[in-house]
């Protein structure tokens, strides 16, 4: 079972702006794949219209609402009420995962974010992943779950982290520095500090400690796939999963490969989104070049004050373009090169 979280407190238009779920359902019809996608919606999809909702389950997905169980969980931990609704949502959501997969009798589970946009056969990544459970790279984009022993850890150290906040952050931060599972052994990256800590740090947390179940990288890279969760940095984990193959994607039959292996998902977070409207931008002018150096994450920005501060007024300028129109503008196809746009971009990325 692979599961999507939502919630939306607008309608079909608002919603759909935000969280292009029917744009990747027609994606994935359009591929000849399958979709084994469930829904679940922790508020809000009583403002989603019928028309809409039947939309959904006729491209493929089967759509829960899982507001009243949400609900009984926030019961159970009620200093979740003080975390802003998407904090919550993001801490809740992985016991949420675990009720709906018991509900299913399934034995396997993916959790995937809600802007992942699939490169390959979702039923065929499905089987890639069977036996093993991890996180990849250090975010929950992707996460499979096949040890259900995760989520008795999950939940424990739920409790832990509600009951005294700051001593657990603390723990973290000492295990950051000296942690028994290095990242780069177990496809992790612990990117957490003191002022942010959401789920996906405590994750991050949590592998490092040898709490969570997490499969080695050499496990988790024995596939037929190349796994990127920041197509910022496309070649972060390149090493460990296509040693001596050319650090470029090409497009193969209209997939996406590195090497003799298929892109497994392209993972839209914010700062990607951004970028790829900006490289769009300054690509209709031909300035390719240009927009590769206000790249969020790269060595531009990283080593320049001017084009740092170039690079977060893009990020301003584009903060309110829709997801949706960034998903149809990168899946076109770039006049100058033949490739979609999307593989363009991301092929400015590498370091």
């Amino acid at each position: 079972m692979i599961c999507q979280f939502m919630w939306t407190t607008g309608g079909d238009n608002y919603f759909e702006r935000v969280v292009p779920v029917l744009w990747h359902g027609e994606h994935l019809r359009h591929n000849g794949w399958n979709n084994p996608i469930t829904l679940c919606f922790l508020e809000g999809l009583e403002l989603l219209t019928a028309d809409y909702q039947h939309r959904l389950t006729d491209i493929g997905y089967t759509v829960i609402d899982c507001a009243s169980m949400i609900n009984k969980i926030v019961g159970r931990y009620p200093e979740s009420l003080k975390l802003s609704t998407t904090s919550r949502y993001w801490f809740l959501r992985w016991n949420v995962l675990k009720e709906v997969a018991r509900t299913r009798n399934t034995e396997s589970v993916v959790h995937l974010d809600g802007d992942v946009v699939l490169m390959a056969d979702p039923n065929k990544l499905y089987e890639d992943v069977s036996g093993k459970t991890f996180m990849l790279q250090g975010c929950p984009a992707w996460t499979t779950i096949t040890d259900m022993s995760w989520f008795e850890v999950w939940e424990e150290e739920l409790s832990r982290f509600f009951t005294d906040r700051s001593t657990y952050v603390t723990a973290a931060l000492d295990e950051k520095n000296n942690p028994r599972r290095p990242d780069r052994e177990y496809c992790n990256v612990c990117a957490y500090g003191p002022d942010r800590f959401e789920d996906q740090d405590m994750l991050e947390y949590l592998i490092a400690a040898g709490r969570l179940p997490q499969a080695t990288s050499a496990e988790i890279f024995k596939s037929a796939y190349y796994w990127i969760q920041n197509p910022l940095l496309p070649g972060e984990w390149h090493a460990e999963q296509a040693i001596g193959e050319t650090q470029q994607i090409l497009e193969c039959n209209g997939h996406a490969y590195v090497g003799n292996k298929q892109v497994a998902f392209y993972h839209f977070q914010t700062d990607f989104a951004k970028y790829c409207r900006t490289w769009r931008q300054f690509s209709n002018v031909g300035l390719n070049n240009v927009a590769a150096r206000l790249r969020p994450a790269g060595p531009g920005r990283r080593t320049s004050g001017f084009l740092s501060a170039a690079g977060k007024f893009m990020d301003i300028l584009n903060r309110r373009i829709s997801r949706r129109a960034i998903y149809e503008a990168a899946f076109t196809t770039n006049p100058a090169t033949g490739n979609r746009y999307i593989t363009d971009i991301i092929n400015s990325c590498w370091e």
